[in-house]
């Protein structure tokens, strides 16, 4: 009914126009509401970040901090399962699969979060930085505008 009445439909060409523009809407927030002069500590996390940043990026470094998450998850799941709350479920589980499946799949959710949960910080710590950096350049631009 809608379609006849001449909305414009959403697609993807549209989404993107529109998160485009939030984009930018939300750069000029930034620019405007938040002060564009660096803290000692967002100073110290780009000192850090541009040192540390390639050595973080290594596969190594992003398998190992994020396993005690996956522990984590791997053992509430070990904990639902050895609880007994839903017998039906326990009772299929029991029969049909074998408790070498079971350790597979807890080593696959360890490994699966360990990795990606440090892979998200490395990314999220990567925006900061470039968010940072940039502020740092309107910092400095604003500054010799003044002089």
């Amino acid at each position: 009914m809608w379609l006849k009445r001449g909305y414009k439909k959403f697609t993807v060409l549209n989404l993107r126009t529109q998160y485009k523009l939030l984009q930018y809407v939300s750069l000029i927030i930034v620019d405007v509401w938040i002060d564009p002069m660096l803290t000692k500590q967002e100073e110290a996390f780009l000192n850090y970040w541009e040192q540390n940043r390639e050595r973080e990026k290594s596969v190594v470094r992003q398998f190992f901090p994020g396993l005690p998450i996956g522990f984590a998850i791997a053992a509430a799941i070990l904990l639902v399962l050895d609880s007994g709350w839903y017998e039906r479920a326990n009772i299929v589980a029991q029969s049909e699969s074998s408790p070498v499946i079971i350790f597979i799949g807890v080593l696959a959710i360890v490994a699966f979060t360990g990795f990606f949960y440090k892979k998200y910080r490395w990314e999220m710590n990567e925006q900061t930085y470039q968010e940072l950096k940039l502020k740092g350049r309107k910092d400095k631009q604003g500054t010799e505008a003044n002089e």
